[in-house]
């Protein structure tokens, strides 16, 4: 074995050592597939082991209410921990569910991390390619990310077919949250729209 093999070698087992002593990750999504396929995408780009980060959909159902009940009963809370986990994160969108914001609020008391896209999820693709400020519902946003690329609900590969445009995404994201700290009296439970946290969550995962 060569001089750089040995190196590259314990390079890797470096690495292996710092992600095993890293923080185990929950996060648990409302959509069945796009969310999960898009962050499972950047989990595999990244090398970064499932066991590490374990990505899910709600089999309890779609609506916030019942995603933050998966992801409490997947992590195993209780009194104030998580057995199972050390970080936890939801992914969850506006739409028209009635217990969005008591959701969010619920979900802060437990110390449960939320990604929230106001409309959708799509929204945060959208920025990809556009910076879209005006309110907006979900039917516009889908048809306007459907001119920059070719989408369709469930579909893999969202990401990949972003990631080039990531920053440009982040930096429209960031905009729309300072824009709604001063404009938006509901901002703290994402009731604003057009709004995602989406952003987090991808960098979360990245710097791992």
């Amino acid at each position: 074995m060569g001089s750089d093999d040995i190196f590259k070698k314990q390079r890797n087992a470096r690495v292996s050592n710092k992600r095993d002593i890293k923080n185990k990750i929950l996060i648990v999504c409302e959509g069945e597939k796009t969310e999960v396929n898009y962050l499972k995408e950047i989990r595999i780009e990244k090398r970064i082991p499932d066991k590490l980060v374990q990505i899910k959909n709600c089999s309890l159902g779609t609506n916030p209410k019942k995603v933050l009940e998966c992801a409490i009963k997947e992590s195993g809370y209780k009194r104030g921990k998580f057995e199972n986990f050390d970080e936890v994160w939801i992914a969850i969108d506006r739409d028209e569910h009635q217990d969005f914001a008591q959701t969010i609020l619920e979900a802060n008391s437990k110390n449960i991390n939320v990604a929230c896209s106001n409309p959708c999820f799509e929204l945060w693709l959208l920025l990809h390619f556009e910076n879209q400020t005006a309110h907006i519902e979900r039917q516009n946003v889908i048809s306007k990310l459907s001119k920059h690329m070719s989408y369709a609900k469930n579909m893999n590969s969202s990401y990949f077919a972003t990631k080039e445009k990531l920053q440009f995404a982040t930096e429209n994201a960031k905009k729309l949250i300072l824009k709604h700290k001063i404009d938006c009296e509901k901002f703290d439970n994402c009731e604003c729209n057009p709004m995602t946290t989406m952003q987090e969550l991808v960098e979360k995962i990245i710097n791992i």
